[in-house]
């Protein structure tokens, strides 16, 4: 018996390559059935800029490890449909898929049992940021923060994996991270201030310390307290061994004059670019070069890769100056 509508909603809306409609309460049996989900162009959310935001075409061997890490995760559901967070993976494995409006319908289902749960105000949190409804992540992450309080802290597995197979981050960590991100997306940037002192606190490795480092000296920079973002930026130890932050680790060489801007942008991925990118045009706007900031924006958008927090910056402030030039034209 299928505990969580959600999860019969997640095979109607994506099954394909079958003859027959799917109907609830005839499920197909997922350790026998392989999951064909359709790549066809859907709009996924809207951007900042006003344009639809399409799932991205994967090709065939991402396509067939991302479902099949589905199918895992709901197979792991009917062997234990009591545990949440086995409906929580099934959320973060379709969120993988870039099926994002569909995770988050799975972790409002699941939170009709798991009210007082802050995992699943974690991850929908996160997703609400991916779709650009920065108010409602505030509210989730608020609501997760809240319910961690005299609670120890945990590991948070990956969905994927570094190269050395190491979790860097918690729980806690990711809560307050992610709280920052909304509230610096949002322009409020004293409460993004202390959501990212609090990550930067709760963090026990260089991974987590530079990723929270690199937002909260942008949120001082975009808080107007630049002397506050590079007194703090300067007792960040930038002499360390990374496993993801590479591209944080880099960013943040460029605030304290280690490297020049044609070495930070070295990275050989829309991924590297989009996050050295953001961080150059910051960079760039503090040297009042404002044109080359809006080119480096522009190039972010460029990569498509549309649910990273940097594409999100860039979008944010792309509208922004966007918006700064319409009002000169009008007065």
């Amino acid at each position: 018996m299928y505990k969580y509508n959600a999860i019969i909603i997640i095979f109607v809306l994506t099954f394909s390559g079958c003859g027959n409609k799917i109907q609830p309460g005839n499920l197909p049996d997922v350790k026998d059935e392989i999951i064909e989900l359709s790549q066809a162009p859907i709009v996924e959310t809207t951007s900042l800029m006003g344009d639809g935001l399409v799932r991205p075409q994967f090709d065939e061997d991402t396509q067939t490890r991302l479902t099949e890490n589905l199918q895992q995760a709901i197979q792991n559901f009917h062997l234990n449909p009591d545990s949440p967070d086995n409906i929580i993976w099934i959320a973060r494995h379709t969120a993988y898929l870039w099926r994002y409006q569909d995770a988050i319908f799975i972790l409002t289902d699941g939170l009709n049992d798991y009210p007082e749960n802050p995992k699943f105000y974690r991850h929908r949190g996160h997703r609400y940021i991916t779709v650009r409804e920065f108010e409602k992540a505030t509210t989730d992450l608020l609501r997760a923060r809240k319910l961690i309080q005299g609670l120890p802290d945990e590991i948070e597995e990956d969905g994927a994996p570094n190269a050395a197979n190491i979790p860097v981050s918690t729980l806690h960590f990711n809560i307050y991270y992610h709280l920052g991100v909304a509230y610096y997306l949002n322009s409020q940037f004293d409460f993004a201030i202390d959501a990212f002192i609090d990550a930067y606190k709760v963090s026990n490795n260089p991974d987590t310390k530079l990723s929270a480092a690199d937002w909260l000296y942008m949120s001082y920079v975009k808080n107007n307290q630049k002397d506050k973002a590079v007194e703090f930026i300067d007792t960040v130890d930038t002499n360390v061994t990374v496993l993801e932050s590479h591209s944080y680790l880099n960013r943040i060489k460029l605030y304290k004059g280690f490297i020049s801007p044609i070495e930070l942008l070295s990275g050989d991925n829309d991924l590297d670019m989009i996050t050295q990118g953001y961080g150059l045009a910051l960079w760039y706007e503090l040297q009042g070069d404002k044109d080359k900031a809006i080119e480096l924006l522009q190039d972010v958008l460029k990569t498509n890769y549309w649910a990273a927090f940097g594409y999100i910056a860039a979008e944010v402030e792309l509208s922004k100056f966007e918006n700064q030039h319409n009002s000169k034209i009008k007065n």
